[in-house]
């Protein structure tokens, strides 16, 4: 019963979210960060220590990071 609401409040949030998303001026950095923190909200619920872990480190490349890794293998097929 506990899990059901945790899982509804969860959902509620992220479409709550996805609406303030598509209500103001979305950006790709906003579209990034927003994706970004529900990943690692996600990860927070991992049961596991290092499977939690594991996805931390997943979720924590910033914007800048991310950006500047796909020009690269852009540059890089070109």
């Amino acid at each position: 019963m506990r899990e059901n609401y945790c899982v509804r409040s969860f959902m509620l949030i992220v479409l709550g979210a996805m609406e303030a998303l598509s209500i103001g001026a979305c950006t790709s950095r906003g579209i990034y960060e927003a994706n970004q923190q529900d990943a690692h909200n996600a990860c927070l619920n991992k049961p596991s220590g290092i499977e939690r872990d594991k996805c931390l480190s997943r979720t924590s490349q910033t914007y800048d990071e991310y950006t500047r890794e796909r020009e690269k293998v852009q540059q890089d097929k070109e």
